[in-house]
């Protein structure tokens, strides 16, 4: 992973163990709510945040008339199963990760969500895809002559099945990962275009994943992190006023 920024455990909630081995008939045994916990214990590392200023007027962003400045902002999400769950065939069935942006200083106003990248991609293999900043912005597969893709942006491969949402006040966004066929593991980079009010010098971000870990034994294992609650998350500052 290029840029590492922090990386933490993914785990099942005491209240999800219980259940589950409730659910299945195996008897509260310590045994089988450990070998549970063990099987879906997992990594989740993220990558700093990396970001590139937009120009508004050559690609065409609708600011509705604000002063406003548009960045676009890369995040990375590295899934890795603990050593015991892949001995025992666990994988990744489902995450969905998520990001919260601040302005950078206290009293400034607040940036917001202009659009995800992908927003809504839903079938097909893992492919190379480019953003084209225009009148509208679009996904696409890489092509056209070298002049044509020069000017985009080339953001490399994306999972099969991605949606997006911008979240709560345009200030939570999200995306949920769903592979059709193979196991979510490895780096995965999301997008988003983040429109900045012409008084916020930059934006704060945080960033958080959950999802599900499946086993030959234990099925769609919910397994989130220790520390939820965005207060509690590392932050980063991504495009400051530059002068």
């Amino acid at each position: 992973m290029d840029n590492l920024w922090f990386e933490e455990e993914l785990v099942p909630t005491e209240g999800t163990v219980r259940a589950t081995v409730k659910s299945l008939h195996l008897g509260d045994s310590d045994a089988n709510a450990e070998d549970l916990s063990s099987a879906s214990k997992s990594v989740l590392r993220y990558s700093k945040p990396r970001w590139a200023e937009l120009d508004p007027k050559k690609s065409n962003l609708l600011g509705s008339g604000q002063d406003s400045r548009f960045i676009l902002a890369r995040f990375g999400f590295e899934f890795d199963l603990s050593e015991h769950g892949r001995n025992t065939g666990s994988r990744f069935t489902y995450a969905r990760c998520e990001a919260y942006l601040w302005s950078a200083n206290e009293g400034e106003p607040q940036p917001t969500i202009y659009d995800l990248i992908p927003k809504d991609l839903y079938e097909g293999e893992p492919r190379k895809v480019q953003v084209k900043i225009g009148p509208e912005i679009k996904l696409g597969d890489v092509g056209g002559s070298l002049g044509e893709i020069s000017t985009d942006f080339t953001v490399g491969f994306v999972e099969p099945a991605v949606v997006g949402w911008p979240g709560k006040d345009s200030r939570e966004p999200y995306w949920e990962l769903r592979p059709h066929s193979k196991s979510l593991l490895g780096l995965r980079y999301l997008w988003a275009i983040i429109e900045i009010p012409k008084e916020c010098s930059g934006v704060s971000v945080a960033v958080k994943a959950a999802g599900e870990v499946a086993t030959p034994l234990f099925k769609a294992i919910p397994i989130v992190p220790k520390s939820w609650k965005w207060e509690s998350r590392p932050r980063e500052t991504i495009g400051l006023i530059t002068v």
